[in-house]
């Protein structure tokens, strides 16, 4: 089953802490999470996002291996 929990904090260092505190919990497999992230306005007023696990990282050695095969040919 799964679970989509949203929270809405003052800040975006709550929010980091929120974030390091699920982080510990799983590492003491109290709570189980897939990824988190957050979002937060800049000095600029341009939302950013913040997430926890890369979205690229785990596409890289497919990646890397297509692009040595495609070399070899």
């Amino acid at each position: 089953m799964i679970h989509l929990v949203v929270l809405g904090l003052d800040s975006r260092e709550d929010a980091e802490r929120v974030v390091q505190l699920t982080e510990e919990l799983a590492k003491q497999q109290l709570l189980q999470r897939e990824d988190a992230a957050y979002a937060y306005k800049d000095a600029k007023g341009k939302v950013r996002i913040q997430q926890s696990m890369s979205l690229t990282a785990p596409a890289a050695p497919s990646g890397a291996l297509w692009g040595t095969l495609a070399l070899q040919s």
